[in-house]
């Protein structure tokens, strides 16, 4: 399926917009056997979506290194500007 297309994800974007959140954002916590973190926000953006969600924060991105996965992933180094 292409990326983008995806029926599970659609819903979870769409549930996402009736909850007024991101698209790209999920709620989840790390679990091991009966240990578990607390519920945080994770937020998947593009890299054009992120530099106008950082730069009101008073950060930059300072660099990207992209993934060679079949769908686009990075990670970005942020860093404070002032």
């Amino acid at each position: 399926m292409s990326i983008g297309h995806d029926p599970d994800d659609l819903a979870y974007q769409a549930s996402n917009q009736q909850e007024v959140r991101m698209s790209g954002q999920i709620r989840m916590r790390c679990r091991y056997k009966t240990l578990a973190t607390p519920w945080f926000d994770y937020l998947m953006v593009s890299k054009d979506e992120m530099k106008p969600i950082v730069f009101p924060t008073g950060r930059k991105v300072c660099q990207y290194f992209d993934s060679d996965a079949p769908r686009p992933n990075y990670i970005a180094i942020i860093e404070r500007t002032a």
